[in-house]
């Protein structure tokens, strides 16, 4: 995974300099969150949470073409079919992208680290850890549409991490300033 994000980021064309002085630093959206949990061995089941997620994102620095950002990121989720279950997840990222700050097309590849409070009535848990991932989307004047996905450490789950692969994705909206 991490030598596909590393090729797909090196293959990004450098984008036009005069472009660098219509950019827009910061973004704001809300969309749709969902984690993943998939296990390879019959006998666990998947499982799957949905919810509404937020994040902020500033671009800071922008080096031999492409940009560095920051990334904070808050969910609330609910289990696929455990309605007493619910996830509070957090997560810091930093992203290293193509045109993240102009109009236009826009990807990126990210590292960071999550964590996550499960509640189940009386009971909760925390998970945390790294997680790897990527993006791409569409930017206008002011308004930015996302895709982007997250492979995150699954041994931080405290189950048969060998044979399970945790995946969160979120697909937002947001306002560009």
């Amino acid at each position: 995974m991490r030598a596909l994000i590393l090729a797909a980021w090196l293959t990004l064309p450098t984008p036009p300099a005069e472009d660098a002085v219509d950019g827009k630093p910061w973004s704001l959206s809300v969309g749709v969150t969902a984690i993943s949990m998939e296990h390879e061995e019959e006998q666990f089941r998947d499982e799957s949470f949905a919810g509404f997620g937020i994040n902020l994102t500033r671009v800071f620095m922008e080096a031999g073409g492409y940009q560095l950002a920051a990334r904070g990121s808050y969910a609330r989720l609910g289990h696929s079919s455990l309605s007493e279950l619910d996830i509070t997840a957090l997560e810091g990222n930093l992203l290293v992208g193509y045109r993240l700050d102009l109009s236009g097309i826009r990807a990126y590849a990210s590292a960071g680290l999550f964590t996550e409070d499960w509640d189940h009535g009386d009971s909760s848990r925390n998970h945390s850890g790294l997680q790897l991932g990527g993006g791409f989307g569409y930017a206008w004047e002011r308004l930015v549409v996302e895709l982007g996905l997250d492979l995150r450490q699954a041994s931080q789950y405290d189950l048969d991490s060998d044979s399970m692969s945790v995946y969160a994705a979120e697909l937002t909206a947001g306002y560009r300033f």
